[in-house]
């Protein structure tokens, strides 16, 4: 029970960064949710291209076609969105944060305590 409580609070402090910048956290998810979501629709598209090959169908071949070169665009669009307004401000961010919370109790520090943990 006690190593249960400990895990519990080294995944809460691990975590405190992102209770406390929730906003940028959201937004750092997104762009990783929409490379997930982009790779399985590529993939489906890819097979339902090969398959419309197979079986001679040219005119659903082009169709396919421009739906992926479209999603492909969207994405780029998506990204380049993103990586401007959250990558270059997040981390920085986040270490100040981890500076301001943790370092003043690294500095201060007693050797005894430091042994103990």
């Amino acid at each position: 029970m006690k190593e249960q409580r400990n895990f519990i609070k080294i995944v809460k402090r691990f975590f405190l960064p992102v209770y406390a910048y929730k906003k940028m956290t959201a937004l750092a998810i997104i762009p990783a949710f929409v490379n997930s979501i982009v790779v399985i629709l590529s993939v489906y598209l890819i097979k339902e291209i090969t398959n419309k090959l197979q079986d001679g169908l040219s005119l659903d071949v082009k169709i396919l076609i421009i739906y992926f070169i479209l999603l492909v665009l969207l994405h780029y669009i998506v990204l380049i969105f993103f990586r401007r307004k959250t990558y270059v401000i997040m981390w920085p961010t986040f270490r100040k944060y981890m500076y301001k919370t943790y370092i003043k109790k690294f500095i201060y520090l007693d050797n005894n305590q430091a042994e103990k943990h």
